[in-house]
């Protein structure tokens, strides 16, 4: 009878926590509560839920939004007023609020965090290949590719690839993905030494921060993009870089180039490749009977 009424219940039980790991515990085989979860993953918001959440106008929503994320906490602190006033008191300041906090995270979550606040630290605001972290932290690249792996599984790290590129592909870069955990690594991390000591928070947001803000910010709007592009006109969309076209490498203008945003289909970046590719032989061979 009991077993009846169970079944038949319309109740439902919300079991929800922050700490990742005492969660994911209870999906485990000897848990109890095995087998009787559905897990349910909480994302951050994206800048259209969380805008609500923050005041100003479009540009400085956008700006908020690059130094918060989308946590809601972290909204709460840094969504509302000033920026500067805001990242001064519950980000640059020893005491405030935020000024520890993926330290904290990643203690509670990952045991010691000295190694991944390292790679984070590198990564900064920038993209990089796995062996140039590796070669920054001077540390065997398999041994900061498992690393990786679980800043990965933790959603705190991303693997990107060339626009069109295949899995093959080996020009495969890792970046941040949380706004606020890569503004903290760029801007509080390498400071925080200085401003326990004597460094202002108020002279470090001017001298360092402001000046580089709309480079902290390009990405999240890259992004903005590359979501409208896939959302509102149904094509594939991402970034791309790679070899410049044959003409800039020849006359040594630039070796390399780099899109922001690129949309269409897929096959269309490797029929432009190839097609560069031909249109280059034809030039050398050209130029070679030329003399």
């Amino acid at each position: 009878m009991l077993e009846r009424v169970r079944d038949d219940s319309q109740a439902k039980v919300l079991v929800t926590g922050s700490a990742v790991l005492t969660m994911e515990s209870l999906f485990a085989e000897a848990n109890p509560m095995h087998g009787r979860l559905y897990p349910m993953k909480l994302t951050p918001l994206r800048f259209m839920d969380a805008a609500p959440l923050i005041d100003g106008t479009a540009e400085e929503q956008l700006e908020k939004f690059a130094v918060a994320g989308g946590m809601p906490r972290y909204l709460d602190l840094l969504g509302r007023g000033q920026l500067r006033t805001r990242v001064i008191r519950n980000v640059l300041t020893p005491n405030g609020p935020l000024w520890d906090e993926p330290r904290i995270l990643l203690g509670a979550e990952l045991g010691r965090p000295s190694m991944y606040l390292s790679i984070l630290g590198t990564i900064g605001s920038r993209s990089h290949l796995t062996s140039d972290i590796a070669k920054a932290l001077e540390q065997p690249t398999k041994h900061v590719a498992s690393y990786l792996k679980i800043l990965s599984d933790r959603g705190l790290v991303r693997q990107i690839r060339p626009y069109g590129a295949s899995r093959r592909e080996r020009n495969v870069r890792w970046e941040m993905m949380d706004p606020f955990f890569r503004f903290w690594a760029r801007f509080v991390l390498p400071y925080q030494a200085n401003l326990e000591v004597d460094l202002l928070p108020e002279t470090h947001y001017d001298r360092i921060v402001k000046p580089m803000l709309s480079e902290h910010v390009a990405p999240v709007f890259e992004d903005l993009v590359q979501r409208h592009v896939r959302s509102e006109m149904g094509y594939l969309a991402g970034r791309w870089w790679g070899h410049a076209l044959h003409t800039l490498r020849r006359t040594e203008q630039r070796s390399s180039e780099e899109i922001d945003v690129v949309a269409g289909p897929t096959e269309r970046t490797v029929k432009v490749r190839s097609e560069e590719r031909r249109v280059g032989k034809e030039c050398r061979q050209r130029w070679a009977a030329d003399g």
